[in-house]
């Protein structure tokens, strides 16, 4: 699982720290970033349906996920690129709020 988190298992996707997940619609590995969104959604909807309140485990992964449809790869933190200011805004609040 440290080469790809995608084949990760999912009691180890349950625990994610609060994750921002940016990608171009053209980026080579759409497929793969959104079935990895799907994969730890899914273990964390596992995990709270298990949990035993109070003990620390099952918590929630938190991930966010912003896909940009009409930019290219490489556009994060180039503002002169579309949606390139965005992302650094975006960015910037899910940091302040988590």
């Amino acid at each position: 699982w440290r080469v790809s988190p995608l084949n990760a298992a999912n009691w180890k996707l349950r625990f994610l720290p609060p994750t921002l997940i940016m990608y171009a619609k053209t980026e080579v590995l759409a497929d793969e970033i959104e079935s990895f969104v799907g994969k730890v959604r899914k273990a964390a909807k596992r995990a709270k349906r298990t949990s035993v309140k109070g003990n620390g485990r099952g918590s929630e992964a938190k991930i966010q996920t912003i896909r940009y449809d009409h930019t290219l790869h490489g556009f994060f933190a180039r503002e002169s690129i579309t949606n390139g200011a965005d992302s650094l805004a975006a960015t910037a609040d899910f940091i302040k709020r988590n």
